[in-house]
C-alpha cells in the first residue's frame, strides 16, 4: 500500500542529527584509535577496526535510508498530484457510421500515475470565417465533461462528438492542457479510410506542444 506524503516526509526527518552524526563519530574515532599510537597491541587493533567498519556501514546504511525516504516521498507526491502525466481525449469511431451518428470520446492517460480530479470544456472551434452569432454561440456553449480520475491507460467517458472540428480545454489537480480534435470525412471516394481524425495537444501555461498533431 503506498504511503502518504506525510508518512515519507516524516520518515525523512526521522534520520535526526544523532543518527547521522553517530556513524561519522564512530568511523573517526576507529580510524585514530587505529592509527595512534603506534605501540598499541593486538586487541586494540581489532577493536579500532571493529569501530570502522561499524562507522562505515552505519554510514552507508544512514545513506540508503535517506535515498529510500526521499524515493518514497516523491512517489507519495506523483499519487497525489498526478505527476507528470497528463489527460487528453480520442473519439472512438462507430463500427457502423451513418450520419448524425455520434462517436464516444476516450479519456487517455499515458502516464505512470493516474491523473485527478480531470474536468473539460469541449466547444466547436473558432475559425477565421465564423460569423460573430456563430463565436458567441461556440464561445457561451462549451459542453461540460466531469471525468474524474483517468488511470493509467484511460478510460471510455459517456460522453460522445459529432464529427467536427473541436477544441477541449483541460484540467486536471496540477495542470491544465489545450487540445485540438478533428474529425471529418475523407474526400476519396476508395479511400482505405473512411475518416480523418487528428489531435494535438499543448500545455496551457506556456503554450508548450506536448503531442503534436498526429492522426489516429
Amino acid at each position: 500500500m503506498p504511503i502518504t506524503i506525510r508518512e515519507a516526509f516524516a520518515s525523512v526527518h526521522s534520520l535526526d542529527l544523532l543518527s547521522i552524526a553517530l556513524p561519522i563519530f564512530l568511523a573517526v574515532v576507529g580510524v585514530y584509535v587505529s592509527i595512534y599510537p603506534l605501540n598499541t597491541n593486538t586487541k586494540k587493533r581489532f577493536g579500532a577496526a571493529l569501530f570502522v567498519f561499524v562507522g562505515v556501514a552505519s554510514v552507508f546504511l544512514m545513506l540508503w535510508q535517506l535515498g529510500e525516504a526521499r524515493v518514497e516521498a516523491q512517489r507519495a507526491l506523483d499519487q497525489t498530484t498526478g505527476g507528470n502525466a497528463y489527460c487528453f481525449f480520442i473519439a472512438m469511431q462507430p463500427s457502423i457510421y451513418s450520419p448524425g451518428e455520434k462517436w464516444k470520446l476516450r479519456a487517455e492517460n499515458d502516464g505512470q500515475t493516474p491523473v485527478l480530479d480531470v474536468k473539460a470544456d469541449l466547444r466547436e472551434h473558432l475559425t477565421a470565417t465564423d460569423s460573430e452569432d456563430e463565436i458567441n454561440r461556440k464561445i457561451s456553449s462549451p459542453m461540460r465533461m466531469n471525468v474524474g480520475t483517468v488511470p493509467k491507460g484511460g478510460i471510455l467517458t459517456d460522453y460522445e462528438i459529432l464529427p467536427g472540428f473541436y477544441q477541449v480545454d483541460i484540467y486536471s489537480r496540477n495542470d491544465s492542457f489545450i487540445e485540438t480534435i478533428e474529425i471529418y470525412p475523407s474526400e476519396e471516394p476508395n479511400a482505405l479510410h473512411k475518416w480523418h481524425v487528428f489531435y494535438e495537444v499543448t500545455h496551457s501555461p506556456d503554450g508548450r506542444l506536448v503531442r503534436p498533431r498526429v492522426s489516429q
